[in-house]
């Protein structure tokens, strides 16, 4: 019975135009309605989102592609673009903070290094008075 099934489905993914014995892709799972649907959607979406939905597919695993290809697929697209609007806001707050936390530490270290100057100026300052004295 699994023989028949991987022989059907190899079958159907060479009819598909896939190279013999290898896995589809999650795009090349969907059918070509399906794939039309999501261009549909896709194409509807503003400039932002797309650009953003773009970034997340290619960097999304292949399990992450499929329920991401659903979402696409099942939602109206209000909805759609409500949930990728607040996936964009959640990762830009995400990389403000990001950005706030560096420049914190950037000048954490600027105040350590201006420290560890003064603290040689006084130093050297010292040394002197003490040459200057014998």
């Amino acid at each position: 019975p699994r023989q028949r099934l991987a022989i059907a489905q190899e079958l159907e993914y060479q009819q598909l135009g896939l190279a013999p014995f290898t896995d589809p892709t999650p795009w090349q799972r969907l059918s070509r309605q399906q794939q039309a649907d999501f261009n549909e959607k896709y194409l509807a979406l503003g400039p932002a989102l797309q650009e953003y939905s773009k970034a997340q597919f290619t960097a999304l695993s292949e399990e992450r592609q499929e329920h991401a290809f659903n979402m696409f697929l099942n939602l109206d697209l209000e909805t759609l673009s409500e949930v990728i609007n607040g996936e964009l806001a959640r990762e830009r707050e995400a990389a403000e903070a990001q950005r706030v936390a560096a420049d914190r530490e950037r000048q954490r270290q600027q105040e350590i290094r201006a420290q560890q100057q003064q603290q040689q100026q006084q130093q050297q300052q010292q040394q002197q008075q003490q040459r200057n004295r014998f």
